[in-house]
């Protein structure tokens, strides 16, 4: 949300990953950004946990 990354040139955790960057590197312990939630999703209130 705060800067451009060029997804050819993006790092990666794993070869065999299903997930591009950054979601590749996220883990429940990362917790969740609520601002970024409301800013991506804010047209879904279905999505967002209240």
């Amino acid at each position: 949300m705060q800067r451009f990354t060029n997804q050819g040139l993006a790092p990666s955790s794993s070869r065999s990953s299903d997930w591009s960057y950054p979601v590749d590197f996220w883990t429940g312990a990362n917790g969740v950004d609520a601002v970024a939630m409301e800013y991506w999703f804010g047209d879904y209130p279905q999505l967002l946990a209240r």
